[in-house]
C-alpha cells in the first residue's frame, strides 16, 4: 500500500537526480564510500544544545558539556578492543559474524571533569535533492550508556548545526544488530550524519548495510507483527502469543495471556496422547510406531503441537460457528476465543460487539459484512491492525491508549460515528475508501501517520483543522475525489496533501505543507490564502494542472520562495505576466504544457538560473531568438517544434530536448543533410535547363504547323518536369537565403507567399507529369495499332487533352489553398513546402496527399507499366526482315516508342519507393525522418532530370550508329517504297516535318 501511495504522490522531476552519489548500498567491505569523519566538529564554548542523550530527543545539552570522542573507524568486529566492556556482553559481540562495519568506542575518560559527555560524528557524501520520497536503511547495535543519533544538515560549514533530526536509538535490550528505516527529506540536498553521543567511557556502536531506495519506507505488511516502532522487524501473526520469543527483544510475547494458551496446548497434548495411546494399543500387532510430541512443566513449546485449537472434550475447545488456523480464528458469531491472536468476523447481524481485556492476545480483528449498533474495542488491548469492510456500524469506538495500533483500514462501509482515543496521540495509517461517516469527530495523529480518505464523505472532517503540537507530522493526507466544495483547512506539518478531483474554487496553505495536489478542480485564478504566521512557505510541489486558470499575474506566487516543482498542463492559460517567474527563483520544473499560450519571451525566465526541466508542449508559442537565454541550468526542454530547440541557451552545453523530428531541416538550413545541399543544385540544373531546351527545339525551332500527338506530349511533359527545376531552385535558394540560421526563420519561411508557390508549382509538376506519361504511353500504343498513321483529328484531340490535364492538375495543387480547417498549413506543414505521405504523423490533409501521390499514382504508374509491357513485347516479337521492310518514319517511330519506354520505366521507378512507404506510413509503419529528405529531394524531382538526358542519349546513339553514306537503291525497292507511301496515304507529305523531330 505504501509503495502505491509513493507512486501516487510522489512526482519527481526529470532533471533531479535520484541516487545518491557514491552510495545506493554500502556494506564497508571495500571502503567507506565516501562517508567522512571529522574531528573537532562540536566546539567547546559553543552555547547551541546537542540532543539525543540516551537516546531521547527531549534530552538536550549545551554543547560546551560535550568533547571529542573516540572517531568512526571501518574495521571488522573481532578487530574492535572490547575490553572495557563487561564479559557477557563483550562474548556476545564476538559471535557476531566478522564483516566491516562502521564503529566508534574506547571513548577517554575525562579525568578533569569538565566534559560529562563525548560525541563523535560522520558524514555522509551529498545527497542530490529530489521530490521523490527516499528510504534510509541502516542496520545498528547500540551498547553501554550510548545513543546513536541520525539527523541531515543543510548547511556543510563547520561546526555542523544539526537541527534536522530523523532517529535516534538508545542502548539495545539485546546483542544483534537491528535494521530500521527512515523517511529522507524532500525539496533539498543534505548530508546525513550518524552522531554517537557517549555519557561514560564504555559503549559501543556499530553501524553496517546503509543503503537509499526509492518510495516510502515499507514497514510491515497488514497480517504481520510489527516487533518495535524503533526497527524494521516483522514476523507472522500466526507466531505472536506462541509461547516463543521470535521478535529479537520478545515482543511478540509480551502482553500476552501465556497461562490461557499453556492451558490449550496442554489440553491438546493430553487428549492427543490419549487417543494415540488407544491407537497404539489397537495395532500393537502391527508393529506401528508413533512419535509424540512431549511439552516440559512449563507447557507446550514446540511448535508441532502448539499452538492448536483444543479438542472438542477440552475446556478449551473450539468455538461452533467458528473455524481456525492456529489462534487465528474465522467466526459467524461473537463467540471468539479470548486467547486469539487474529480474529475476523464475518456476516455478524446483532446490537454490539465488543472486545475487552480479557482479548489480551488479541493482535488483528477484521469485520466484514456486518451490521451492528456498537463496536468497541477496549483500552487495555494491544490491537495493530483493525479492518472493516462492507458492513454498517452505528457506534464505532477505539480506544488505543496502549498506542499499539499501526493501521486501520476502512472500504464500503457506513458509520453514524466513529470515535478513536489515545492518551499520547494516534500513529496508526489510516486508509478508508468508499465509505460515509454522518456525524464526524476529530481523531488526534501524530507523526508518521498516513491519512487516505479518499471517495469518502464525512471523514475529511474527521481531521482536526487546529493541532499546535509540533510532533504532529503525517506525511500523507489524501481527501481526492471526497466532493469538496470547500477545502479543510489544516494547520500542521503535512508532507503531501491531495485535494484533487473536487469541486474547490478557492484554496488554502499552510506554511508547513510540502507538497500540495490541487489537479483537476474548478479553479480559475491563483487566488489562495495562507497562514505563515510560523515561518515562509516551505510548499516545494504544486500541481494546478487541469483547471481553468487563464492568466498568472505578476504576484500570484509571490508568497512561495521555495517552490521547486510547478504544473499548470491543461489549463486555459493565456498570458503570463513577465515578471510571475520572478518570485520563485528556486524552480527546478516548471510544465506549462496543453495550454493556449502563443509567446513567451525572454524576461519570462530570466530569473529561474536553477530551472532544469521546462515543458511547452501542446501549445502555439512563437519563436522568439534568445527567448530561453536565463535558464542557464536547463537540462530538460520538451517543445512541440525542434525551432523551438534552436532558441535553447547557448551558455548549457548538454540540454535534452524533445521535439517532433523534422524530416528535412535543422536549426541551421533549411537542408539539414550536407550532401543533399550539394545534390538539390545538380538536379535542378538538369531539370530546368534540360527540360527548357527540350519543348523550345521541338516546338519553336522547328517550326511544325502540325505536331503529332508524341511531340505534344512530350512538350508537356517537358514544360511539368521544368516546373519541378523551378521548385528545386526555390528551395535551395531558401536554404542558402537562410543558411546557419534557419530555425529561426523556418516559421516566417513557410507561411510565406514564395513557400505556398513552390508548394503549388511542386504538386503541379507531379500530377501533370504521372498524366502527361500516361497519355503519351497510351499514344504509343495507338500508333503501333494503326501501323504507324497520323490524323489531324488526332492531334487535336491531343492538344485538347493536354489543356484538359493543365487544368486538372492545377485544382488539385490549388485546392489546399481553400480556407478550410481540413487544409490548414498544408503546404506550410514542412520548410520544403510540400507534404509527402513519408511519415506516420498525421498532418492536416493527410488523407488528401495520401490519395494524391499513393492512390491516384498507383492507378496511373500500374496504367503506364502495363502499356509499356504491351509496346515491350510488340517491339521484342517485331522481326528483323519486317522492321528492314519499314519505311525510315516508321522505323523512327519504333525508336521513339522504345526511348519512351525507358522514360516511363525510369518515371515508375522513382515513383515507387515513394509509393510502397506511403502504404507502410499508412499502415503506421515508421521508415525513418531523415529518408523524407532524400525522397524530397532526389527521388521526387530526379525524373524530371533524367527525362531529358534519356532523350539525349538516344539522339547521341542514333547520330553514331548512323551510317556515313545511304546504299544505294534498286529501282525494284524504289518502286515497292513508292507503293508503299501509296498505301499509306501519303504518311511523308503529311508528315514531311517528322525527320526534323527525331530527337523526340
Amino acid at each position: 500500500m505504501k509503495t502505491l501511495y509513493a507512486l501516487t504522490y510522489c512526482f519527481m522531476i526529470a532533471v533531479v537526480e535520484n541516487n545518491s552519489e557514491n552510495f545506493e548500498k554500502c556494506f564497508f567491505k571495500n571502503d567507506t564510500c565516501g562517508w567522512t569523519v571529522h574531528e573537532s566538529v562540536v566546539m567547546p564554548g559553543n552555547y547551541i544544545l546537542v540532543c539525543g542523550v540516551g537516546g531521547s530527543l527531549d534530552t538536550c545539552y549545551p554543547r560546551y558539556l560535550f568533547q571529542d570522542g573516540d572517531l568512526w573507524t571501518r574495521r571488522t568486529i573481532r578487530s574492535i578492543i572490547l575490553a572495557e566492556l563487561p564479559w557477557s556482553i563483550s562474548d556476545q559481540v564476538d559471535k557476531l559474524d566478522n564483516r566491516y562495519v562502521l564503529a566508534t568506542n574506547s571513548f577517554s575518560k575525562d579525568v578533569i571533569g569538565q566534559y560529562n559527555f563525548y560525541v563523535s560524528d560522520v558524514i555522509s557524501p551529498r545527497i542530490p535533492m529530489s521530490l521523490e520520497f527516499r528510504c534510509l536503511h541502516y542496520s545498528h547495535l547500540v551498547l553501554g550508556d550510548n545513543a546513536l543519533v541520525v539527523a541531515y544538515i543543510t548547511d556543510y560549514f563547520e561546526p555542523y548545526e544539526i537541527s534536522h533530526y530523523l532517529k535516534t536509538h538508545g542502548d539495545s535490550s539485546f546483542i544483534n544488530f537491528s535494521r530500521t528505516s527512515v523517511t529522507l527529506p524532500i525539496g533539498t540536498d543534505f548530508k546525513l550524519v550518524f552522531r554517537a553521543i557517549q555519557e561514560n567511557w564504555r559503549g559501543l556502536i556499530l553501524i553496517d548495510y546503509i543503503s537509499i531506495t526509492n518510495g516510502l519506507c515499507e514497514f510491515c505488511a497488514e497480517n504481520e507483527f510489527r516487533c518495535n516502532d524503533s526497527r524494521d522487524e516483522c514476523i507472522p501473526l500466526s507466531k505472536v502469543c506462541d509461547l516463543n520469543k521470535d521478535c529479537l527483544g520478545g515482543e511478540d510475547e509480551k502482553n500476552c495471556d501465556s497461562e490461557a494458551v499453556e492451558t490449550v496446548c496442554k489440553e491438546n497434548m493430553r487428549t492427543s496422547h490419549n487417543k494415540n495411546r488407544t491407537l497404539d494399543e489397537g495395532s500393537a500387532s502391527n508393529d506401528v510406531d508413533f512419535n509424540f510430541s512431549v511439552s516440559d512443566s512449563n507447557g507446550c513449546k514446540t511448535r508441532d503441537c502448539c499452538p492448536f485449537c483444543a479438542t472438542d472434550d477440552s475446556e478449551y475447545s473450539c468455538p461452533t460457528n467458528c473455524t481456525s488456523s492456529g489462534l487465528s480464528f474465522n467466526c459467524t458469531s461473537d463467540n471468539t476465543p479470548a486467547y486469539a491472536t487474529s480474529v475476523t468476523i464475518f456476516g455478524l447481524v446483532q446490537d454490539a460487539l465488543v472486545f475487552n481485556d480479557s482479548f489480551s492476545n488479541l493482535r488483528q480483528i477484521i469485520i466484514i459484512h456486518c451490521k451492528l449498533h456498537l463496536l468497541k474495542i477496549d483500552s487495555n488491548l494491544t490491537i495493530q491492525t483493525l479492518t472493516i469492510s462492507n458492513s454498517t456500524i452505528d457506534i464505532a469506538e477505539v480506544d488505543d491508549s496502549t498506542s499499539s495500533l499501526r493501521f486501520v483500514r476502512i472500504e464500503n462501509s457506513t458509520f453514524d460515528e466513529v470515535k478513536f482515543s489515545s492518551e499520547s496521540g494516534l500513529k496508526f495509517n489510516f486508509f478508508v475508501h468508499r465509505s460515509t461517516v454522518k456525524n464526524p469527530t476529530h481523531i488526534s495523529f501524530v507523526t508518521g501517520g498516513f491519512v487516505d480518505l479518499s471517495e469518502t464523505t464525512g471523514f475529511p472532517l474527521t481531521i482536526p483543522n487546529y493541532i499546535y503540537d509540533i510532533n504532529v507530522k503525517p506525511t500523507i493526507v489524501n481527501l481526492s475525489s471526497c466532493n469538496l466544495n470547500e477545502q479543510p483547512i489544516f494547520r500542521m506539518s503535512i508532507m503531501v496533501l491531495d485535494l484533487s478531483h473536487n469541486n474547490l474554487s478557492t484554496w488554502f496553505y499552510s506554511s508547513l505543507f510540502q507538497s500540495l495536489h490541487l489537479q483537476h478542480n474548478s479553479i480559475k485564478e491563483i487566488n489562495f490564502t495562507s497562514d505563515l504566521r510560523q515561518s515562509e512557505a516551505q510548499l516545494h510541489f504544486l500541481d494546478l494542472s487541469y483547471n481553468m486558470i487563464k492568466v498568472i499575474r505578476e504576484h500570484d506566487f509571490v508568497d512561495l520562495p521555495n517552490l521547486l516543482q510547478l504544473i499548470m498542463r491543461n489549463n486555459r492559460l493565456e498570458d503570463i505576466h513577465e515578471n510571475a517567474f520572478s518570485f520563485i527563483t528556486k524552480l527546478h520544473g516548471l510544465d506549462l504544457s496543453s495550454n493556449n499560450l502563443h509567446s513567451l519571451k525572454r524576461n519570462h525566465f530570466l530569473r529561474l538560473l536553477n530551472l532544469q526541466s521546462l515543458d511547452l508542449r501542446n501549445n502555439k508559442i512563437q519563436l522568439v531568438e534568445g527567448m530561453f537565454d536565463g535558464l542557464i541550468s536547463i537540462k530538460y526542454l520538451r517543445v512541440d517544434s525542434y525551432t523551438l530547440c534552436c532558441a535553447q541557451p547557448k551558455t548549457v552545453s548538454k540540454i535534452q530536448c524533445t521535439a517532433p523530428v523534422d524530416e528535412f531541416s535543422s536549426c541551421n538550413n533549411l537542408i539539414g543533410i550536407p550532401l543533399l545541399i550539394s545534390l538539390i543544385w545538380y538536379i535542378a540544373l538538369f531539370a530546368v535547363f534540360g527540360n527548357l531546351f527540350s519543348p523550345f527545339y521541338r516546338g519553336f525551332l522547328l517550326k511544325v504547323q502540325n505536331l503529332s500527338p508524341f511531340v505534344i506530349y512530350s512538350i508537356n511533359l517537358g514544360i511539368a518536369d521544368f516546373l519541378m527545376g523551378v521548385y528545386l531552385y526555390i528551395i535551395a535558394g531558401a536554404n542558402l537565403r537562410f543558411s546557419g540560421r534557419y530555425g529561426f526563420e523556418d516559421e516566417g519561411w513557410r507561411h510565406s507567399h514564395i513557400c505556398t508557390v513552390a508548394g503549388v508549382l511542386a504538386t503541379l509538376s507531379s500530377e501533370a507529369s504521372a498524366l502527361f506519361v500516361l497519355l503519351i504511353t497510351i499514344d504509343r500504343i495507338i500508333i503501333i495499332r494503326s501501323q504507324f498513321t497520323y490524323s489531324q483529328r488526332r492531334s487535336f484531340v491531343s492538344k485538347v487533352t493536354s489543356a484538359f490535364v493543365w487544368i486538372v492538375s492545377l485544382i488539385l495543387s490549388l485546392l489546399p489553398l481553400l480556407e478550410s480547417d481540413y487544409f490548414e498549413n498544408y503546404y506550410s506543414s514542412s520548410g520544403v513546402c510540400i507534404s509527402l505521405p513519408l511519415s506516420v504523423q498525421r498532418k492536416s490533409g493527410w488523407e488528401y496527399y495520401m490519395a494524391l501521390f499513393v492512390g491516384t499514382k498507383s492507378v496511373i504508374f500500374l496504367a503506364v507499366l502495363l502499356g509499356q509491357l504491351v509496346i515491350v513485347v510488340y517491339v521484342l516479337h517485331t522481326r528483323k526482315d519486317v522492321y528492314l521492310r519499314y519505311t525510315i518514319q516508321q522505323r523512327e517511330e519504333v525508336t521513339l516508342t522504345k526511348t519512351m519506354v525507358a522514360v516511363a520505366i525510369t518515371d515508375v521507378l522513382c515513383w515507387l519507393p515513394i509509393g510502397v512507404i506511403g502504404f507502410l506510413t499508412f499502415r503506421g509503419i515508421d521508415v525513418g525522418s531523415q529518408k523524407y529528405a532524400w525522397f524530397v529531394v532526389v527521388l521526387l524531382p530526379v525524373k524530371s532530370a533524367l527525362n531529358p538526358l534519356i532523350y539525349m542519349l538516344s539522339e547521341t546513339l542514333k547520330w553514331i550508329t548512323r551510317k556515313p553514306q545511304m546504299p544505294k537503291v534498286s529501282h525494284s525497292s524504289q518502286s515497292s517504297r513508292s507503293s508503299e507511301k501509296t498505301r499509306l496515304g501519303g504518311f511523308d507529305k503529311r508528315n514531311g516535318s517528322t525527320n526534323k523531330l527525331k530527337a523526340a
